[in-house]
This record gives structure tokens, C-alpha cells and sequence, in this order.
């Protein structure tokens, strides 16, 4: 029975289909290097002898910063497409 047959055709990789992984993988491998600073206590960084690294505060206040940035961004849109929107009454 061919009606359930499909041929499909071998597409070569496009750059989009190529950076897009690229960009999966430095997106997972950074989240898993932000969560092992956030939560390795500093007795493992000092074995390890590395002596400076950025302060805890940042891991709570980088993702604060960039929500607030969001959201600010997506009000300003808002705030600005109504403010350019014609009145109620408007015939145009």
C-alpha cells in the first residue's frame, strides 16, 4: 500500500538550522556554568585555588535586571502604541 509512503528528500543544513544549535549549546552549557557559581559554596572554589570570582549578589541580581528590563520593554511598547492610537471619535 502506497498511500502511507512518504519519500522524503535530504535537505543540506541551512546557517539558521546551524547557529541555532550553536546557540542551544552556549545557552544550556552557560545555564549549567551560572547554576554551579550560584550554588558552590566558596570552600570549593578556594580548594580548587581559584581566589576571585564575582560577588553572589550578581546571581540574584543579573536575572532581577534583565526580567525588570523585560517588562519595562514590553510596557514601553504598549504605552507606545496606545499613545499613537487615533481616538475613539477619529474618522481616520
Amino acid at each position: 500500500n502506497h498511500l502511507f509512503v512518504m519519500e522524503t528528500k535530504s535537505q543540506p543544513n541551512s546557517f539558521a538550522d546551524i547557529y541555532g544549535f550553536l546557540l542551544w549549546i552556549f545557552v544550556r552549557t552557560g545555564s549549567v556554568l551560572y547554576l554551579i557559581w550560584a550554588v558552590t559554596p566558596d570552600w570549593v572554589w578556594a580548594v580548587q585555588g581559584i581566589t576571585y570570582y564575582p560577588d553572589r549578589y550578581w546571581s540574584i541580581a543579573i536575572p532581577t535586571y534583565l526580567c525588570v528590563s523585560w517588562w519595562a520593554l514590553v510596557l514601553g511598547y504598549v504605552g507606545f502604541g496606545y499613545y499613537h492610537t487615533n481616538e475613539w471619535h477619529s474618522i481616520y
